[in-house]
């Protein structure tokens, strides 16, 4: 219809029987389909001689656990097709701050882990803590020597989002501006997206704080 061929998929072929294989063969000769059969036996014994002669035969291995987190790691850091774009940013004032916390506290080298967890009077929390290298599959923002430490979970809600650090007369902290963020609470560290479920309308949180 689209000038293509037809591709045609059959699982476990060794199901079917001699007489439906061999229905195949004249479609497959002629080139009316590009024909991909996949089977968890031997092909030689369970799929037709003159099918498998006009076939490639491909032996598939299962993924080590190497393999696979090596995509997963792929899949975290690749802008176009994974997360690679949809990483979390300070902003000049947050860098800054970190940069003079770090000193203050004599740990240069580390990074601040910024992370989700279940709970908050919105179901979502932030949560951020120093640490002194990445954790395997983290993804690692480095900003002019400032690093944030973000887990695959936790990237997934904190995708696009700006950390912020304001300082104000109420004194001084970090922000998150999340834009997966549909709601959040007065104190700025709880927030729920779309996929987290509702909460009651004009809840708050332990501190006193209103949700908007």
């Amino acid at each position: 219809m689209y000038g293509r061929k037809t591709v045609l998929f059959i699982d476990e072929i060794h199901r079917f029987n001699k007489a439906q294989q061999d229905a195949l063969l004249p479609h497959v000769e002629a080139g009316l389909v590009t024909f991909i059969g996949a089977t968890t036996e031997n092909p030689y014994f369970q799929v037709n001689p003159a099918l498998v002669s006009r076939s490639h035969v491909f032996r598939l291995h299962p993924l080590s656990e190497s393999d696979l987190r090596e995509l997963l790691r792929k899949a975290m850091a690749d802008p176009d097709r994974g997360l690679g774009r949809h990483r979390a940013e300070l902003t000049p004032a947050a860098e800054a701050k970190l940069r003079e916390l770090l000193h203050q506290r004599n740990i240069p080298h580390y990074g601040l882990r910024v992370f989700v967890a279940g709970g908050g009077c919105s179901g979502l929390q932030y949560g951020m803590a120093f640490e002194a290298q990445a954790r395997e599959f983290d993804t690692v923002v480095n900003q002019n020597g400032v690093k944030l430490f973000i887990d695959p979970t936790s990237l997934m809600y904190l995708s696009s989002a700006s950390i912020d650090f304001v300082d104000s007369l109420m004194g001084g902290g970090f922000k998150i501006d999340n834009p997966n963020a549909v709601s959040a609470c007065g104190c700025g560290s709880s927030f729920k997206t779309k996929d987290s479920g509702s909460t009651d309308e004009g809840a708050s949180c332990g501190s006193g704080c209103g949700c908007h």
